[in-house]
């Protein structure tokens, strides 16, 4: 019911857990309502966006008829489900109940600790809660959810997916990108291979 990922950028985990699987629950089943939540308005525009590229490349006996479409939502109707977008707040989606409900870019999002008081109601009767993110430091309230998920102390089950996920990386790539950045805890927090490279800080260490 509560799953937090900790990735590296760009392994297409957006595509699966913002668009793919929220398009098989609302089209495949009746009464079902996913919100995807993202930084600011456009990246939460983007999810509904990617959500419509993958639905108009379904095949036709699986595409569900689309009866409402606009920036922030797909609705079907024939089966009493949608898919609504949010930006980050305070209080976004709280007044809906849902079937599943994404936090994309967990990490960068202002509201993140808030939002979540409000949302976590939402899915009470079973629905499901998925904090998504590339690191953005160690004192992100998505940090603190990853510890306290390791520890086994919050009900998150915790995933991790290095920078190697994403097919086309082998550890070559990793090296040529690597020296590609000026400070190394950045690259790091980008594309880890492990998740204590993902956490690694600006202060200057002085140890490896």
């Amino acid at each position: 019911q509560l799953l937090i990922v900790l990735k590296a950028r760009q392994i297409g985990m957006s595509w699966l857990l913002g668009a793919a699987y929220p398009l098989w629950l609302t089209v495949f089943h009746p009464n079902k309502r996913a919100i995807l939540f993202s930084r600011r308005e456009e990246d939460a525009s983007e999810l509904i966006k990617k959500c419509r590229f993958v639905w108009a490349r379904l095949p036709e006996w699986m595409r569900g008829p689309l009866t409402r479409d606009n920036a922030m939502g797909l609705e079907f109707g024939q089966m009493d489900s949608s898919i609504l977008a949010f930006p980050s707040n305070a209080e976004a989606g709280s007044s809906y109940s849902a079937a599943y409900a994404l936090a994309d870019e967990h990490a960068k999002q202002p509201y993140a600790r808030l939002q979540f008081a409000a949302v976590r109601p939402t899915i009470d009767m079973g629905g499901k809660f998925v904090a998504l993110s590339s690191a953005n430091g160690v004192g992100t309230f998505h940090a603190q959810l990853w510890r306290s998920a390791r520890s086994g102390t919050n009900g998150f089950h915790p995933l991790f997916f290095p920078y190697s996920a994403h097919p086309g990386r082998d550890a070559q790539w990793w090296e040529d990108t690597r020296a590609t950045y000026d400070k190394e805890w950045q690259f790091f927090e980008q594309y880890p291979r492990e998740e204590g490279e993902a956490f690694q800080s600006a202060v200057p260490r002085r140890f490896t």
